[in-house]
């Protein structure tokens, strides 16, 4: 890590990109499936995901897994930001027992263990049981399950509603994006567009 960082890699050191990237998707979210989601959830969201970032770099750096910026970065300062970890969760914890529904809290405190199993079983299991991609698709089932937390309950009345945001992107194979598959995509963009906020 250099002596001066650039002033845009901050937030990707401090971990704070990957939270404000989750806010944005579950408000998305929200909106698509017309869900409600209080100040409280988004905090909660915002610090879990933080939190959860957080300690899997430390983790890395504590194992020896220096392979970015980042990672150097909590090997660097792990000391400083543990306090700062600790106290987050704490209050973390205080804000979902006061404030979260108890159908929410529930769901929360699910998804919640299965972070723990995550960061358990990345950093805690032998190298020779994981394999080289499995974090990355763990990291994506927790995030896509954490950003969308909230609109559970009105995803299940709105099914068709889920493979809009991910067809709209496909890119079909070159030489047959014509036809009825065009028209397919551009429908899959307006029902995603849809759900965007204006």
């Amino acid at each position: 890590m250099t002596t001066r960082t650039r002033v845009w890699l901050w937030p990707n050191l401090l971990s704070l990109d990957a939270p404000a990237v989750a806010l944005l998707w579950q408000i998305l979210f929200v909106r698509c499936f017309h869900a409600s989601a209080g100040t409280a959830s988004a905090v909660l969201l915002t610090l879990a995901v933080w939190l959860i970032y957080a300690a899997d770099r430390m983790l890395d750096a504590w194992r020896g897994a220096i392979t970015t910026q980042r990672h150097e970065f909590y090997r660097l300062h792990w000391r400083a930001v543990l306090p700062v970890w600790l106290t987050l969760l704490a209050a973390a914890s205080w804000i979902a027992w006061v404030q979260l529904p108890p159908a929410l809290w529930s769901r929360g405190m699910l998804l919640a263990c299965g972070s723990v199993v995550y960061l358990g079983t990345v950093h805690g299991a032998p190298a020779w049981w994981r394999r080289p991609d499995s974090k990355e698709a763990a990291v994506g089932v927790v995030f896509a399950l954490g950003v969308s937390l909230a609109a559970w309950p009105m995803a299940a009345s709105r099914p068709a509603r889920w493979p809009h945001g991910i067809l709209a992107f496909d890119r079909w194979p070159p030489g047959r994006a014509g036809g009825r598959r065009s028209r397919q995509r551009r429908g899959h963009e307006q029902n995603f567009l849809k759900c965007l906020p204006t």
